[in-house]
């Protein structure tokens, strides 16, 4: 039974093919999630996509964000989305529109969270733990208030599958696995005082897990805890897209905690216009992007090769 209990996870555990590649947090693999003719299909619509732009979706992203994303037809990916709805148990009207990235020679993607609103949740769990500290009741009480950031819901959910093998570069790096391993207990005890606390007992040298991308291959992770648990950014998730020598292709699907639909008057504003955002990126409107507040069974163990030296694992 996974450890983490379900603070942390939506998964199909009994979906075929599922392997646990590691635990807290936890990262699953599907190979063959996609068959080859699905992935070519894919290609194909990436690479005569008139529509393709930076992936970058703020000009603060520009310098950590060098790919390029296209948004298909609902229609070419109506299968890939309800393979994704059944692997994490999740309805589709938690999706936001499905992404084909690319990363040619020399692009990449700097270490990241895939959680929206993070620094907002950074400050809120930094807000309790100071009022948890000095013993303040109505410290307390104001940061669980309905407006308060612990009640905004996040992309919960990352789901992305390897379009292309890539021979060289172009690895998907966890490089801060058991940063804040306290994290998840304190989730179990519901100890939000706590929760706070947790980046400040990071250990020294996380442990690393490289995944080296292969065709049809599906990633899940899991930027933030459930809606129970507030939504709260996992430092242990943190992840970067190295620097590509051979092209690598992708499909990305992020996952909302709760449904989300852009005109929905009861998603809270913030919520509202990042989904808004999404979908008007979707249809190609990349000026409007600076709306965006981003940093949001028991699988088998990894059959091989997984390789591990000094703490550290590839996955091949």
């Amino acid at each position: 039974m996974f450890s983490s209990s379900l603070s942390v996870v939506a998964v199909n555990t009994q979906f075929p093919g599922l392997q646990c590649i590691n635990e807290e947090p936890y990262i699953f693999v599907v190979h063959d999630f996609l068959s080859k003719e699905e992935c070519n299909d894919l290609l194909f619509d990436q690479s005569t996509a008139e529509a393709r732009a930076p992936s970058a979706t703020s000009r603060e992203q520009a310098d950590l964000r060098t790919s390029t994303t296209v948004f298909p037809q609902t229609e070419r990916v109506t299968k890939l989305r309800e393979r994704i709805a059944n692997l994490t148990k999740l309805s589709e009207k938690h999706f936001e529109p499905t992404k084909l990235t690319h990363y040619d020679r020399g692009q990449f993607f700097g270490e990241h969270t895939d959680a929206n609103f993070a620094n907002d949740k950074y400050c809120w769990t930094g807000r309790l733990a100071e009022a948890t500290k000095s013993g303040s009741t109505s410290g307390r009480a104001q940061c669980f208030q309905q407006s308060q950031p612990c009640f905004w819901p996040s992309r919960f959910v990352t789901v992305f599958v390897y379009l292309n093998d890539v021979e060289n570069g172009g690895r998907t790096i966890f490089g801060n696995l058991h940063r804040a391993r306290d994290f998840y207990s304190y989730l179990a005890s519901s100890g939000f005082g706590a929760i706070a606390k947790h980046t400040s007992k990071a250990i020294a040298s996380p442990k690393t897990l490289a995944v080296v991308p292969k065709a049809g291959m599906a990633v899940i992770h899991f930027p933030t805890s459930t809606t129970q648990f507030h939504c709260l950014p996992d430092l242990n998730a943190l992840h970067k897209g190295e620097e590509a020598i051979s092209p690598k292709h992708i499909a990305q699907q992020f996952i909302w905690s709760v449904p989300i639909a852009p005109d929905d008057a009861g998603v809270q504003k913030e919520v509202r216009e990042t989904w808004q955002t999404a979908l008007r990126q979707a249809e190609g409107k990349n000026d409007v992007m600076e709306l965006s507040k981003d940093g949001v069974g028991q699988g088998s163990q990894a059959q091989g090769p997984l390789t591990e030296d000094d703490g550290n694992c590839t996955l091949q």
